[in-house]
This record gives structure tokens, C-alpha cells and sequence, in this order.
């Protein structure tokens, strides 16, 4: 059975999840960084006049291949920029067993 998967698990299984937008869609924003936050994931808005997608994507991959290290050892930019955006703290991990159903009153 495959195993479906949610920002939460994303969190709970240590996968890093990049959330990079191109344009600047307000809604869409904060539905990324939103997903950024409970995933512990990573968000940024990718800018084409002051970055090159290259040094973007070269950054991530440096990070999925070697960790935090190997970006501060690539430097520039987009090092910076991705660098920063991992020192956000994820959202706390609710299990399902924590979870608290909320119940329906009847009035009648």
C-alpha cells in the first residue's frame, strides 16, 4: 500500500522540502510559505532580474547532495539567501495520537 504523503510526514521523516516561486502571486505565497512552515521545508521567492536560476538550483543541489556545509562552501547569492531560509524553525509536529477532535453540541 503506498503511503500518502503530508507537509507533516515530510517533517517527521527529515525530508527537506524547497518551495520556490517564481512571480509574484500574493495568494500562492502564502500558501507556499504556509507549507514551508508545517513541512519544515523552505521557502523563497525566486526574483529572474537580481538572481540567476543556475546559481538557485546549484545552491539546492548542493544541499540535497552534501548538507549545510557544502552551500557554505559553494557561497554567492543564492547561498545566502537559501542558507537563511534553513535557519527557520519548522512548525511542531502534531502525531496522531495528539491530535484533539473538536465535538458537535446539539441543541435541540
Amino acid at each position: 500500500m503506498r503511503r500518502r504523503s503530508s507537509p507533516t510526514s515530510c517533517a517527521r521523516d527529515g525530508t527537506r522540502v524547497f518551495f520556490i516561486q517564481q512571480g509574484d502571486e500574493p495568494a500562492t505565497a502564502h500558501k507556499l510559505k504556509w507549507l514551508a512552515h508545517i513541512s519544515g521545508g523552505t521557502y523563497f521567492r525566486y526574483n529572474p532580474q537580481t538572481q540567476e536560476r543556475a546559481e538557485m538550483l546549484a545552491a539546492v543541489s548542493a544541499f540535497a547532495a552534501r548538507g549545510e556545509e557544502a552551500v557554505k562552501a559553494k557561497g554567492g547569492e543564492a547561498a545566502t539567501v537559501l542558507l537563511e531560509h534553513l535557519k527557520q524553525v519548522p512548525m511542531p509536529i502534531i502525531g496522531e495520537d495528539e491530535r484533539v477532535m473538536a465535538s458537535r453540541s446539539s441543541d435541540s
